[in-house]
């Protein structure tokens, strides 16, 4: 991950985080009713899969139309769809339905957003307490609606890792300024201190020789 301006894009500000939960919740709503249209002609198990998949699919389309670089969309999104629809025509377990989409939204937002690997770790922190606020919320209410809301309220959190993300980066920089000054600043009394030392280790040589001297 480059440190490059065009890993900065405009929309991972603090001021955006209204913008991305609106996002979040037109996302909430449109996959609900992906739910409720995909049950007329599947079973509800393989209607949630597909739901799941639609939705994650379309919050990565949001974000790489969010960012000014370009390479790699196209395959990106297309290797994207390939595999879930792959996956759910495989009649593969949520699990891995839902792994294979969180592992993909981490990965544009890695690739398109993020500048190191800090900042991938907070991401990665991110799509772990949306996941478990989903959880709880579809536990607790039974509602698709506010699992998919949970997740992608947690997610609009995102415009805050910039500034977390300088703020480490920030410190440990200081810290290493401040401790490469106390080496140079220990380095210059210890050149001091040995001129010192000879010159001292000197005259006390030409004493012992003169008190030698007016002994003999």
């Amino acid at each position: 991950m480059s440190t490059s301006k065009a890993f900065s894009p405009a929309l991972l500000q603090s001021n955006n985080f209204l913008k991305l939960a609106l996002v979040g919740l037109v996302l909430s709503f449109f996959g609900m009713l992906s739910f409720e249209a995909l049950t007329v002609f599947y079973i509800s198990s393989e209607s949630f899969k597909a739901a799941i998949s639609i939705v994650a699919i379309t919050y990565s389309i949001f974000l790489l139309y969010q960012t000014p670089i370009k390479t790699g969309k196209i395959s990106l999104l297309l290797f994207y769809v390939a595999s879930q629809l792959v996956l759910l025509f495989w009649i593969a377990p949520l699990d891995l339905v839902l792994l294979t989409n969180l592992f993909a939204i981490w990965f544009v937002r890695c690739i398109y957003f993020h500048r190191n690997f800090i900042a991938a770790v907070f991401d990665s922190i991110l799509l772990a307490m949306g996941f478990a606020a989903s959880v709880w919320s579809i536990n607790q209410t039974g509602s698709l609606l506010l699992g998919f809301w949970c997740f992608f309220l947690v997610q609009a959190l995102i415009v805050f890792i910039p500034e977390l993300n300088q703020m480490i980066t920030g410190g440990r920089s200081k810290v290493t300024k401040n401790v490469r000054q106390n080496l140079n600043s220990n380095s210059q009394k210890v050149s001091t201190v040995e001129p010192r030392f000879d010159d001292a280790y000197r005259k006390a040589c030409s004493i012992m020789k003169e008190i030698q001297q007016s002994n003999s």
